[in-house]
C-alpha cells in the first residue's frame, strides 16, 4: 500500500514515535530512581538498625576504676623479757600472727610484710606463764616489748584441781599432714596434750614444733630415729646418743631440751633395767601409758581407737589418771580423737599436760 502524500502525516507519525520514546524513557528513569531510593532505604534502615537500643547498651556506664594505693606492709620487731628481772629471753618460741620464729641472743625477732591492723602475738618460754595478746601495727616499721611472768611452782603442780587426770599423749609426729589437723581438734575442744616428737621429723618442721609448744602443749623427747634396731640392738649408749641428738634440735627450736621421754615401742621387751638406770641417771623421766587407743597397728580404724580408749578407761580404778597412748601419723586420729574427748569427759577426768615438773609414775605398758 502507497504511503499518502501527505505532509500533515509525517508530522504525525513523528509525533507519535517521539511520545513513545518519551514515555519509554520516563519508565527508565522510574526504575532507575525506584532502585536508587530502595538501595538507599535499605542502607539506611540498615544503619539506623545497628545503632538502635539493645538491652546491652541499654546497660548504664560502667564506673571508672579508681586505682587505690596499696598499703605499705607492716614489719615488726618484739623483745621478751622476763617481767620481773627485765633480763631479755633468748631462743624463746614466739608467733607473730602464723610466722612461728624464736628470738636471738639479744631476745629479739622481726617479722615482714605483716598486713597493717590487728596482729596476735604470742610468746612461751620454759618456766613461764603463755603471753598471749593482740598488737595493732602500722604501715612500716613497728616495735615492742613482751614481758613473760614466771609460773609458780604451785601453779605448775600436778595437785592443782580437783578429780582424776588424762594425759593425752600423742606419739612419732610432727606430721605435716596430719599434726596441724590434730592440733586445730586440740584448739577447739581447748584441750592441752603432750607430744612425744621424732628428731629426724621435728628437724624438717621446726614451725610445726613452734606451734605445738605456743598453743599450750607439752613436748617430749621420743628420740632421733625411732629405729628398734638401731636404738635396742646395741649398748644402751646408742639410745643415750639418740635422746641426746634429739634434745639438741628441740632444744634450737624451743630453747629447751625436754626431760620427760618415751621409749619407741614401749619398755617392756625393749629396755633392760639397767639401761633404763642408766636413762634415769641422765636426768631422763620415762613417761609410758596404761589407755591405749590401739592406733599403733595400721590396720586400726577410727571406731576402734575411739572403742579401744573407752575400754582401757574403763578398766581403771576408782582413783588412777589415764595416760592415754596415740600417733599422729595416720589419718583416723583426727576423726576419733574429738569422741576420745568427749568419751574422756563423760567419765569425769580433767586433761592436763605431762610437764617436767608433773609428778607422774613410770607406767610399763607394752603396744
Amino acid at each position: 500500500m502507497a504511503r499518502p502524500n501527505n505532509p500533515s502525516y509525517d508530522v504525525n507519525m513523528r509525533s507519535r514515535r517521539q511520545r513513545k520514546a518519551e514515555k519509554k524513557l520516563r519508565r527508565r528513569k522510574q526504575v532507575l530512581l525506584s532502585v536508587v531510593l530502595g538501595g538507599a532505604a535499605l542502607i539506611f534502615f540498615a544503619a539506623w538498625g545497628s545503632s538502635a537500643p539493645t538491652p546491652e547498651n541499654l546497660r548504664p556506664p560502667k564506673k571508672a576504676q579508681v586505682s587505690r594505693p596499696t598499703p605499705t606492709p607492716a614489719t615488726l620487731r618484739l623483745w621478751i623479757f622476763d617481767q620481773a628481772t627485765k633480763e631479755v629471753l633468748a631462743n624463746t618460741p614466739v608467733s607473730i600472727g602464723r610466722h612461728f620464729l624464736t628470738t636471738d641472743t639479744s631476745g629479739s625477732a622481726a617479722s615482714f610484710g605483716l598486713s597493717p591492723g590487728g596482729v596476735d602475738i604470742t610468746a612461751r618460754a620454759r618456766g613461764y606463764a603463755i603471753h598471749t595478746e593482740t598488737l595493732f601495727l602500722e604501715s612500716g616499721e613497728n616495735t615492742a616489748a613482751i614481758h613473760l611472768k614466771t609460773i609458780a611452782l604451785n601453779e605448775a603442780s600436778e595437785g592443782v584441781g580437783f578429780g582424776r587426770k588424762a594425759y593425752l599423749t600423742i606419739d612419732d609426729g610432727p606430721s605435716s599432714r596430719w599434726t596441724p589437723k590434730v592440733l586445730d581438734v586440740l584448739r577447739r575442744e581447748k584441750v592441752p596434750a603432750t607430744f612425744f616428737l621424732v628428731g629426724r621429723r621435728a628437724t624438717r618442721q621446726p614451725d610445726l614444733v613452734r606451734r605445738i609448744y605456743l598453743e599450750g602443749h607439752e613436748v617430749g623427747n621420743h628420740t632421733y630415729s625411732h629405729s628398734y634396731r638401731e636404738l635396742y640392738g646395741g649398748s644402751s649408749q646408742n639410745l643415750l646418743d639418740s635422746l641426746s641428738r634429739n634434745g639438741e634440735i628441740l632444744a634450737s627450736i624451743l630453747g629447751f631440751s625436754p626431760s620427760i621421754w618415751r621409749p619407741p615401742g614401749g619398755a617392756r621387751g625393749n629396755l633392760r633395767s639397767d639401761w633404763e638406770s642408766r636413762v634415769r641417771a641422765s636426768g631422763y623421766v620415762t613417761v609410758l601409758w596404761n589407755v591405749s587407743s590401739g592406733d599403733g597397728s595400721t590396720q586400726t580404724t577410727s571406731r576402734q581407737m575411739v572403742k579401744n580408749t573407752i575400754d582401757y578407761l574403763d578398766r581403771l580404778g576408782p582413783k588412777d589418771n589415764a595416760i592415754i597412748l596415740m600417733h599422729d601419723i595416720r589419718a583416723p586420729i583426727v576423726t576419733a580423737l574429738p569422741k576420745i574427748i568427749a568419751e574422756t569427759r563423760r567419765r569425769g577426768f580433767q586433761f592436763a599436760g605431762v610437764e617436767d615438773k608433773t609428778r607422774v609414775r613410770d607406767l610399763i605398758s607394752g603396744r
